[in-house]
């Protein structure tokens, strides 16, 4: 987790991810890249713009410099001097934006605010960030204490999944944080406690987890059982993986992953399983 990218559009999720950044970044002696996007629909909807479609460059330099400004501050505010930050304000749609930054600068991580799908360009292209990066994304949504000492993975009948399973280690070692395993039973697909308990054990001891424990919760549906289990656990993280539900509870879909992003009050950690490394 030494290369970070926090796209930022200075909101107060976005303030969040910026703090949390900058102590991953403080932990690992490493680096974060601050990204602030004039994304392309928002700027042909703008009647400052020119006719013809071409931008007003006069406009652009003022967005630019109060960018820049609030960039200063929020630095100044929460990170010490000594704390490589680096800004770069980009003109693009913001998932392309983030995707190139991606590559570009070799990043490990993504740390992003929480936005409802109602909050026009950011809230609708979070989730595509979230469901599409090749790097995990890890979504702040308000007031996220850093401590991680509790993350709750929701899993069922498992297949092995390789990257998925690296990447949970790599983020457990990090935190230094115990890992609990959850089962959801719902009214579509059940299966005993000890059913369920046997699958998950052979799966955690096939992957050689250390550190952990394993849950079993019935609920009306995932997302009402994970939360609940967070809670009662006292979780101070939420992992999943997105896509190709092979590995994972089977009846989790994409909108579950979704929906837990944009409703959990803590971290969300997401990985996409469906990308080539």
């Amino acid at each position: 987790m030494k290369r970070i990218l926090v796209p930022c559009d200075f909101s107060a999720p976005a303030q969040e991810a910026f703090k949390f950044a900058v102590a991953i970044a403080r932990q690992s002696n490493g680096v974060v890249h601050v990204l602030y996007v004039i994304d392309v629909p928002f700027l042909k909807d703008n009647p400052i713009m020119s006719h013809g479609n071409v931008l007003n460059l006069e406009f652009m330099q003022d967005i630019e410099q109060k960018a820049k400004e609030q960039f200063e501050t929020l630095r100044k505010l929460n990170a010490p001097p000594t704390l490589s930050v680096n800004f770069t304000v980009d003109i693009n749609p913001l998932v392309l934006s983030v995707e190139t930054c991606v590559r570009e600068k070799q990043i490990d991580l993504v740390i992003m605010g929480g936005h409802s799908s109602s909050d026009s360009i950011w809230g609708t292209n979070s989730s595509k960030i979230v469901r599409y990066s090749q790097v995990p994304v890890i979504t702040i949504r308000e007031n996220s204490h850093q401590q991680i000492e509790n993350i709750v993975v929701p899993i069922g009948p498992i297949q092995y999944h390789e990257s998925l399973e690296k990447e949970l280690k790599k983020l457990q070692a990090f935190f230094n944080a115990k890992i609990h395993f959850l089962w959801i039973n719902t009214p579509l697909i059940f299966k005993t406690d000890v059913e369920s308990k046997r699958e998950m054990q052979h799966y955690v001891q096939a992957s050689k987890f250390e550190n952990y424990t394993i849950n079993v919760l019935s609920d009306y549906n995932v997302e009402a059982g994970i939360f609940r289990f967070a809670k009662e656990k006292k979780a101070d993280m939420i992992a999943m993986g997105t896509h190709a539900w092979k590995g994972l509870v089977r009846n989790l879909t994409i909108n579950i992953t979704e929906g837990v992003v944009s409703h959990a009050a803590f971290p969300i950690w997401t990985y996409d399983m469906n990308q080539k490394r």
